[in-house]
């Protein structure tokens, strides 16, 4: 395998030589007594924890915790999982006032779901909460409704030994002049420079444009700042056309895969762990996502490019997609369910979550992780420090709840059938002015 090292800057070069070096880890879950989850609680019942997970490698080692903690406590805690419709479901459950005992707030732990979650100020590990999350998971009174394990990140995954075979250096790509001459040279080497799926769980394509829309709407260099209008429901989506035109030309200069019509996110994982593709737009998860499917395989993650030669690249930053988890405020069973936030709050227990299901970076100060996953994105960001603008996701920033799923659909929408076209374009941009003012007006 080819060293992260071998691409990164000599600052940074221990940072990614520890990456490489690092695998997933095999430890267990503590044994009864690590960690303490003593308590009120009582043992012999069962409380229910919605996760998100969409790997199955997640859901082993999750199964695997909640297991230990039975044995310590006598506690059950059943999972229930609901895939790629987790999202739909939730709000299924919020509308009927039929909630989990404990649930994944998947980022939106205080514009979605806060007023039916449990202030957690008052937990012992809250003085462990790093002030870098803080920001995106208080509200306005200072009041926190999860456990944060992680903080999630999202950006650009690429695979290492790719690039260097074709002498790219990925502190070069800053500029988006910059990162189209690199994909112009993959292109010319035979290589798919971007992989993207439109079949399946098209959750790639969400990402890809929680990170595109920024950069050229939002982003503290550019020209006009739409953001305020973003947020007060008056931004018209025409002004976005600009975006959905480079995306087209992307598409029409073959950056794209072609079969991205039919591909699913799975297809996507298995072109970037293999070198089939240089590039993906995705979170961290991803990252271990391709290290299931290939160890051998060097990734990391960069920001979105600036659309303005010399400015500040864009880096999405939220509360960890699968490591962040509130308490229903009407359970039965509240202080199982704390007991419950303890046990994963404990150093041990929180090293797994964040190394084997989330794969980012520590929201816990009293949290040491190393594994392979954190340390590329530490380097990455030492790539470009002094270069980039971190925020939350866009969608969570910006966007009524439950548009994600709208960004998947209208990025789809611009690849369909010849795809690119001014067609296409137009439609992608009318489905998310439809929605927005539909969901702005419903919020």
């Amino acid at each position: 395998m080819k060293k992260l090292a071998c691409l990164f800057l000599a600052a940074v070069m221990a940072l990614a030589l520890a990456a490489c070096g690092s695998s997933p880890s095999s430890s267990q879950a503590p044994a009864s007594g690590a960690g303490s989850t003593a308590g009120a609680g009582s043992s012999d019942v069962t409380i229910e924890y919605a996760v998100n997970f969409q790997i199955d490698d997640q859901v082993t080692v999750m199964q695997e915790l909640v297991d230990a903690f039975k044995e310590q406590t006598g506690i059950t805690v059943e999972l229930t999982l609901n895939g790629t419709d987790y999202e739909a479901t939730m709000k299924t459950r919020m509308a009927s006032g039929d909630l989990p005992d404990l649930w994944n707030t998947h980022g939106w732990s205080v514009a979605r779901y806060s007023e039916f979650l449990t202030p957690l100020n008052d937990q012992p590990w809250y003085q462990y909460v790093d002030e870098s999350v803080k920001g995106t998971v208080q509200d306005s009174g200072g009041n926190i409704y999860i456990l944060p394990i992680c903080e999630g990140a999202n950006g650009i995954l690429y695979n290492a030994e790719v690039l260097q075979n074709n002498g790219i250096d990925p502190a070069a790509l800053a500029d988006m002049a910059d990162f189209e001459a690199a994909m112009d040279k993959l292109a010319q080497a035979g290589i798919t420079p971007m992989y993207l799926s439109n079949g399946g769980s098209q959750t790639n394509n969400g990402h890809l444009m929680d990170a595109w829309l920024p950069a050229f709407l939002t982003n503290a260099s550019l020209d006009t700042n739409y953001g305020s209008q973003l947020l007060d429901g008056t931004f018209d989506w025409n002004d976005s056309k600009p975006a959905f035109d480079r995306m087209a030309e992307w598409w029409q200069k073959g950056y794209f895969n072609k079969d991205a019509s039919t591909a699913d996110r799975s297809t996507c994982f298995r072109a970037l762990a293999t070198g089939e593709c240089a590039f993906m737009f995705y979170t961290n998860d991803g990252i271990n996502a391709c290290r299931d499917i290939n160890l051998e395989c060097s990734i990391g993650m960069l920001p979105m490019p600036s659309t303005v030669e010399g400015g500040l690249t864009t880096w999405g930053i939220s509360e960890g997609n699968n490591s962040c988890i509130g308490i229903w405020k009407d359970t039965k069973y509240p202080e199982e369910c704390k007991q419950f936030l303890a046990y994963l709050a404990s150093p041990e227990v929180a090293k797994r979550v964040a190394e084997e299901i989330e794969g980012g970076i520590p929201a816990l100060t009293n949290l040491e992780v190393e594994g392979y996953s954190v340390e590329a994105i530490r380097a990455g960001q030492k790539l470009y420090e002094g270069k980039v603008e971190y925020g939350s996701y866009f969608d969570q920033a910006y966007l009524p709840s439950g548009m994600f799923y709208v960004l998947q659909n209208s990025c789809a929408a611009l690849f369909e059938g010849e795809g690119g076209t001014e067609k296409n374009i137009q439609n992608a941009i009318d489905l998310m002015q439809t929605n927005y003012t539909e969901m702005y007006g419903a919020a």
